[in-house]
């Protein structure tokens, strides 16, 4: 079940039972299993009362939606006799959802869709024998409405923001560095109007727990991955981005009435190192990429750190199975959009790291949907159908829908543990075409954002969500590093690596920002008060000059987060690249942490060298990215049987 819905929009066990268990087929088979026991267990016999509601089997949906009320309560029900079942009278199938759902839970199970929506304190559960009391003559009923079918998550910035305002606040530590976080800064809370989010005891607003890192923990089975949940420095970096995003829009409708220099203490906080996602397995794999015995003789450390970077490379790009596999998720994600939003006339297209041939084994798949009217993007409203047909859809579980300036769906696909992303966004056009542009510039570009992008990856220093930089944030930070290298001759991958991280863990985000294109160089950073913007801007507009026009408006000192990277965007000089990227400093932090370590091993290295004797380790990479493989194991078994099956079909 873990490893099922082990996507990082998998928020917690109670949305997994709940995504998993919930189809129509499933509900339908729960329903006849369940007239069938009624049918069979003679109204005099006693039953001692279980989690599960009357007459519902092992396995079956009603058993898991009890288990999943548990998690949500973190309470037990006490072990009491009840009356027995009454006998089922053969009916008709149900017609609706709703109606099915009704009759597999039971009269309480309408109850709790009523107290999930009904604001307030929750009302004391009814006593067992006046649940079991029979019911009166269908004369003497009163009409009772058929209960609502609970809604699919929608998720919106309401919630976002309503749930990070109940986020705990802590100190934390991650290995030896405290990581520091701001103080409470959320003056008031927005209650969301999705009730489904909203605690069933309390009825307050549930944290969003949305990217999973698998901790150093034993597992159910060998190589998988332990979800748990959100890390506090991911906590953290939500908050702050959540309450920027307030406070622009406070001063914006200018009803901001906070100390700014107050807030930007609160906002500040200490770069830390981050350690690696350790695995589960309870018997170690060897590293893919690691040399021999034999391989290793005669090689130094810089050679062996070059050695070791394309066999990473290479076991980290699909295989032609996992390829396969690939194909058909992309194919079926299409087919759905265009099947269910047919009469919109949309289209869909494939872009990001699988368009442009950078995709990793694990990478996610992205997929644009459009209109083919002027090619433009489709409103919320219109994608959130695609996200209900997902949601009921079999082949589909862990689906998310996020309604903001670019909608965007997160789904997993069941059989192959794929993410898959839709958003209805703007072409990427011109960001495909300077990837292809860089790549065949720049040798050893594509190897080495490979192994970057698993080493911050697998720390969860990516995601954007966390404060991350972006799969092409981070593409265009290793470019724009590389570009300012001032050697003549060709380098290698181990030079580029290590040039990388000096670059950026000597480089002041406070002082200076980066462009690329058309002279890779830095600019100074400057405060907006003090220096006339408008006049600047309009004078290198009116020159021709939009990159410089776009230096003059990304450059302005944010006043919360000075420490914020400020990257421009080849493709659009306008666009800042690391304006979101509020774990600036973890990343920085961490790529000075793992520089020393690994500048000391190679050292090290090059003395066992010299003095004959065996160094006693098996990989240089393992500093940076663990042991991934283990991490990823299960994933990538998964996703090669079904690639497997699909080139056995189709010779």
């Amino acid at each position: 079940m873990r490893h099922a819905c082990r996507a990082p929009n998998a928020y917690s066990l109670h949305s997994a039972l709940s995504a998993a268990f919930s189809t129509r087929t499933r509900l339908r088979s729960d329903a006849v299993a369940a007239q069938k026991q009624q049918q069979e267990t003679a109204p005099t016999q006693h039953q001692p009362a279980s989690d599960a509601p009357v007459g519902a089997r092992a396995g079956s949906y009603a058993s898991f939606e009890s288990l999943s009320e548990q998690f949500r309560r973190g309470t037990t029900k006490s072990a009491a006799p009840v009356a027995p079942p009454r006998r089922a009278v053969p009916q008709r199938a149900p017609s609706s959802l709703a109606a099915r759902q009704e009759l597999v839970d039971g009269d309480h199970g309408a109850a709790r869709v009523k107290q999930a929506k009904r604001p307030g304190p929750r009302p004391q559960p009814r006593p067992a024998a006046v649940k079991a009391a029979p019911r009166r003559p269908a004369k003497e009923q009163a009409a009772v409405p058929r209960p609502a079918v609970e809604q699919p998550v929608v998720e919106r910035p309401a919630v976002e923001q309503a749930a990070a305002g109940q986020a705990a606040v802590g100190k934390a530590t991650v290995g030896r560095a405290a990581v520091g976080r701001p103080a409470a800064h959320r003056a008031t809370t927005h209650a969301p109007s999705d009730p489904s989010r909203l605690d069933r005891a309390t009825h307050k607003p549930v944290t969003i727990k949305k990217y999973l890192i698998p901790q150093n923990t034993q597992s159910e089975s060998a190589g998988q991955p332990v979800e748990r949940p959100q890390s506090d420095w991911m906590v953290s970096m939500q908050r702050i981005g959540q309450a920027v995003n307030d406070t622009n829009l406070q001063l914006k409708e200018g009803t901001l009435h906070v100390d700014m220099e107050k807030l930007k203490l609160r906002l500040d906080y200490e770069g830390a190192h981050i350690p690696v996602a350790e695995p589960a397995a309870s018997q170690r794999l060897p590293l893919p990429w690691a040399l021999l015995h034999g391989e290793a003789e005669g090689v130094n450390a810089t050679q062996r750190l070059d050695l070791e970077i394309a066999r990473f490379a290479a076991y980290m790009e699909p295989t032609a199975a996992e390829k396969s596999a690939r194909q058909d998720v992309a194919a079926k994600t299409r087919v759905l959009a265009w099947q269910t939003l047919a009469r919109n006339k949309v289209k869909t297209k494939l872009f990001g790291s699988e368009k442009t041939g950078i995709a990793l084994s694990t990478s996610d798949i992205d997929v644009r949907v459009y209109t083919n009217v002027n090619n433009q993007s489709i409103s919320g409203p219109v994608l959130q159908r695609l996200y209900h047909a997902m949601f009921y859809s079999e082949d589909w579980v862990c689906a998310v829908f996020r309604d903001s300036n670019f909608p965007i769906i997160s789904a997993q696909h069941r059989a192959t543990g794929i993410d898959v992303q839709l958003v209805s966004a703007h072409s990427t056009a011109m960001q495909q075409s300077y990837t292809q542009k860089y790549l065949s510039e720049l040798p050893h570009l594509r190897t080495l954002y490979i192994l970057i992008h698993t080493m911050l990856s697998i720390r969860g220093l990516v995601p954007v969500f966390n404060g991350g930089i972006g799969s092409y944030g981070l593409f265009m930070m290793l470019v724009a590093a590389l570009k300012r290298r001032s050697s003549d001759h060709p380098a290698t991958a181990s030079e580029q690596l290590l040039h990388f991280i000096n670059f950026y863990t000597t480089f002041d985000t406070t002082k200076y920002g980066l462009s690329i294109d058309p002279t890779p160089k830095t600019f100074l950073k400057h405060d907006g008060d003090t220096t006339p913007l408008k006049d600047y801007i309009t004078a290198a507009r009116e020159r021709g000059d939009n990159v410089r026009a776009g230096q003059w408006a990304m450059g302005q000192t944010r006043p919360l987060q000075p420490y914020l990277l400020c990257l421009q965007d080849p493709a659009k000089p306008t666009n800042d690249l690391g304006r979101k990227t509020n774990a600036i400093k973890h990343i920085q932090a961490t790529l000075r942490h793992v520089g020393e370590l690994l500048s000391s091993h190679m050292r090290e290295l090059e003395e066992c060298e010299a003095s004959g004797t065996p160094w006693g380790r098996e990989s240089l990479l393992e500093l940076l990215v663990g042991r991934c493989n283990e991490v990823y194991f299960e994933r990538r078994r998964k996703v090669e049987e079904y690639g497997q099956a699909i080139l056995k079909a189709n010779p």
